[in-house]
């Protein structure tokens, strides 16, 4: 585990910069990144159920904010995703799975009883749940 952490601070040390990573630290970035990814999805689940209905969008903003949402959570799990190969890699393709379904689903305009199932999954996966 000691080395395993030490291949994870020096993974964060380089995405940041940092010639002497701690392992502590890069491990709490890492959860950080992840939660902040899972926390975004709570918006994009509130914006796309006030956003579509019966199939058709009923408030564009909230369906962007929705989108926004869900590409802003990517890009948070983007930032770690080289540690969490390291960390966990049979995690990453079901998350990458999970956000590409996700945006089909919502660019399908899917009911949002099933985009928020998916968004439950993803977010439970980000977790580490």
């Amino acid at each position: 585990m000691a080395v395993l952490g030490l291949i994870v601070g020096l993974i964060i040390g380089a995405l940041i910069g940092r010639s002497d990573p701690d392992p502590s630290e890069s491990v709490s970035l890492i959860r950080t990144s992840l939660l902040s990814a899972a926390g975004s999805l709570d918006v994009a689940t509130v914006e796309y159920q006030e956003s579509v209905e019966d199939g058709a969008v009923v408030s564009r903003p909230e369906y962007d904010g929705a989108l926004d949402a869900i590409r802003s959570s990517r890009g948070s799990f983007e930032e770690v995703r080289t540690a969490v190969e390291v960390l966990a890699p049979e995690r990453v393709d079901s998350i990458e799975e999970l956000y590409d379904e996700v945006e089909a689903q919502m660019e399908a305009m899917a009911p949002a009883t099933e985009v928020e199932a998916t968004l439950q999954e993803l977010e439970a996966l980000l977790k580490g749940q």
